[in-house]
């Protein structure tokens, strides 16, 4: 944990503690920890990562779970980046991988876009004016649960 000193002053701890565990980046955040939280939704979901791209190849069925969660009445939104946004451009600039970040936007918006239309599920990108916060800072919730990334170090910003 980063700061634990800090983190326990300020936040509650006991049976009804505010912060269950801190990873220090999403992806070390265990995959049955993901799953279990898109599981466990039964009422909203809001996925806003910039690319939400790992959802689709972590978490099998991934499709056919958000399918049935919208069809029994949990309200499931995405807000990922804007594939052609000069944000996005940039930050690929940054991460130089093959994979490129609009190319995982991509993948998403297709992935969603085969489950259109169905009532209850919103899909949006950021727009132009939020893409630079939204590329560094995530936000999961899982009906009470959240699961947040912090914005990367100011060298890593785009």
């Amino acid at each position: 944990m980063i700061w634990p000193e800090a983190v326990s002053s300020r936040v509650k701890t006991g049976q009804d503690r505010e912060l269950v565990h801190s990873y220090p980046y999403r992806s070390a955040c265990p995959s049955t920890v993901w799953a279990k939280l898109v599981a466990d939704a039964t009422s909203d979901m809001l996925l806003a990562g910039y690319t939400n791209y790992f959802f689709w190849t972590m978490i099998p069925d991934f499709a056919g779970i958000i399918r049935k969660k919208v069809q029994s009445g949990c309200r499931v939104r995405f807000l990922l980046g804007d594939p052609t946004g000069e944000t996005t451009r940039r930050r690929e600039e940054v991460e130089g991988a093959a994979l490129t970040v609009s190319t995982r936007i991509r993948m998403s918006l297709e992935q969603l876009d085969r489950l259109a239309p169905l009532d209850g599920l919103e899909v949006r990108t950021s727009a132009p004016e939020d893409a630079a916060n939204h590329v560094g800072l995530s936000v999961f919730l899982f009906d009470s649960d959240a699961l947040v990334t912090p914005p990367p170090r100011s060298r890593d910003r785009p």
